[in-house]
């Protein structure tokens, strides 16, 4: 049973590192693409959580029609989407280091 928990604790820290990789080139695709419309036109043109959701054809979330609620989710939709990829990306690559310290408890020792 330790053997089984060990295989899927590992497997998944690979997923995670692998949704790290991925959302790292994402980031660096699109501060690429930002930096190369800087240095073309000569201003820096913001790409925001709200446009990434749209591009991505997400939606908008809704929100209660509380106006502070409101507020917030504007606030929160205006970051910059790099920034916010770039902190799941650091998420997934913590949670993925837990996993993988997790699963060396239940690895096998060899004598």
């Amino acid at each position: 049973m330790s053997r089984l928990k060990a295989f899927i604790l590992g497997n998944l820290a690979i997923a995670f590192g692998l949704a790290f990789l991925g959302l790292m080139i994402v980031v660096g695709s699109m501060l690429a693409g930002q930096c190369f419309v800087w240095l073309k036109h000569g201003y820096w043109e913001p790409y925001s959580l709200l446009s990434l959701l749209l591009d991505l054809q997400l939606g908008v979330p809704e929100a209660p029609h509380v106006p502070a609620i409101q507020e917030i989710r504007n606030f929160v939709l205006a970051w910059p989407a790099t920034a916010c990829l770039a902190g799941v990306a650091a998420l997934c690559f913590l949670i993925g280091r837990f996993l993988t310290k997790f699963a060396d408890r239940y690895r096998p020792r060899e004598r």
